[in-house]
């Protein structure tokens, strides 16, 4: 920092100027020795005056140093996002840069941005209804505005540019515009929509400011691109329940040469027929959804709360060998692919974590399981007998190729046999290369048992009974 003396004009210009700053980005005149005025346009068209500054050092450090000392001595949190300089200050970053415009210092005309222009007011954010890039700014009153920050994505935190300073990410209360005298006026870019969509498969509307002349629109859902060129978009749900998702719209302006932005953040949940929390587990698959065809599965049933009176229903060409109330043994025919759906009737109690309520009643889904028979590791067949055992079970491999693990031993069809009884637990298990394993079932309770062999990827299945 230079040496000042009362005989330096130039050193009590600074003095003067620096001691104007404590009126908080007020001014309607350039504060940076050098700073010539310009004009820029908002989204609209309207004519803003503005101000193109130098980088000086001098104004740059000493408000970055103040800046420091009041966020030490207010104990405020916050980052830095980008470094000082004094180009731009509060408004200019927040209206102009951040939209992709100049870097200038805008002072009493950055109420033209906010007042009959492409944002409207709306009510003060909650936690419920916060959302990002919001525009907050700060007066005694709006015809005198001191301060304007940005929202982001996270609830209470903004980001703005501290006179000549920083642009920092902090709270809404810790910054030095805080004062509970001023008011806040709180505006956004339009997006009309649904924050909540709870019938899954249906498809929800949104739109935006159509009256900006000759803008071009892109819609993005969570980062990936949705919809085309125009100010609406539809959006489908075919998410999980529960799943929440980010739809932005970025509005270019050709008139100021800017890109406005329009957040919300949308609840993708279900209420249609579907209670979500359930699982279900396909014995022999090895993803729950990679079958073979002319081969017995057995789907286990976790339900989400209390249930009973469960149905199914399985793809065109299967057969249901039996079902019960949490598990049901199907066939898959000569294959094919579809869905497995499972119905009950369940009264749940509502989760506060839902973004919908659920729909508990009689005979409403709780599970849905995707099926295909195209398993490319369907080489093997399986048979046990005899069905039902008394004194033992003998289970035989064998291969469609005409091959069988008995003609390879040493070599690469070792599997691991594992009998299971109805409440899923081991009973026997071994790992063999030979065609046939018996089993000595004299140890066995009387009831449903299932015999699964993995070999490599591959995983097949056999109910059978013991009945001494």
């Amino acid at each position: 920092m230079k040496a000042c003396f009362t005989t330096n004009r130039y050193c009590l210009s600074k003095i003067l100027i620096t001691s104007l700053l404590l009126i908080l980005c007020v001014q309607l005149r350039a504060q940076i020795p050098g700073g010539v005025g310009t004009t820029i346009y908002t989204p609209m068209g309207q004519a803003v005056f503005a101000v193109v500054n130098p980088e000086d050092d001098y104004y740059r450090d000493y408000v970055n140093t103040d800046n420091a000392n009041k966020i030490t001595a207010n104990n405020w949190w916050v980052q830095v996002e980008s470094g000082a300089t004094t180009k731009s200050q509060c408004h200019g970053w927040a209206w102009s840069q951040y939209n992709g415009g100049p870097a200038v210092e805008i002072n009493g005309d950055v109420r033209k941005y906010f007042i009959n222009d492409a944002v409207e007011e709306i009510a003060p954010l909650t936690q419920d209804t916060w959302e990002e890039g919001v525009m907050i700014v700060f007066g005694a009153n709006m015809s005198v505005p001191v301060h304007t920050a940005i929202t982001t994505s996270e609830y209470g935190i903004v980001r703005s540019k501290w006179w000549y300073g920083a642009v920092y990410r902090h709270t809404l209360e810790g910054h030095p515009w805080a004062n509970a005298v001023w008011q806040r006026g709180w505006y956004r870019v339009n997006m009309n929509g649904n924050k909540r969509v709870c019938a899954y498969g249906s498809t929800s509307n949104y739109s935006t400011t159509s009256s900006i002349p000759g803008a071009t629109y892109a819609w993005k859902l969570s980062g990936a691109a949705v919809g085309g060129n125009s100010s609406s978009v539809a959006v489908q749900h075919n998410f999980s329940p529960n799943t929440v998702k980010s739809l932005s719209v970025e509005i270019y302006c050709p008139l100021s040469g800017t890109t406005i932005k329009s957040f919300r953040r949308i609840c993708f949940g279900e209420n249609s027929g579907y209670v979500p929390g359930g699982s279900y587990y396909i014995m022999g698959s090895t993803d729950n959804m990679s079958l073979c065809p002319n081969t017995s599965y057995t789907l286990y049933v976790n339900p989400p709360c209390s249930a009973s009176g469960y149905t199914y229903t399985v793809p065109p060409g299967f057969t249901i060998n039996s079902a019960s109330d949490f598990s049901m043994s199907f066939n898959t025919g000569s294959g094919g692919s579809g869905s497995i759906e499972v119905r009950a009737n369940v009264w749940c109690s509502v989760n506060a974590n839902t973004c919908c309520v659920p729909a508990p009643g009689t005979n409403v889904a709780i599970a849905y399981a995707y099926v295909d028979t195209s398993n490319p590791y369907c080489g093997w067949s399986m048979t046990v007998s005899p069905n039902p055992a008394a004194d033992y079970i003998d289970i035989e491999t064998g291969s469609a190729e005409g091959h069988d693990a008995a003609r390879h031993e040493g070599g690469d069809e070792w599997y691991r046999l594992t009998v299971y009884n109805s409440q899923q637990v081991p009973v026997f298990t071994t790992k063999s290369n030979d065609r046939k394993v018996t089993i000595n079932t004299h140890p066995l309770q009387n009831g449903i048992y299932i015999a699964e062999i993995i070999r490599g990827k591959e995983r097949i299945s056999k109910r059978f009974a013991v009945n001494h």
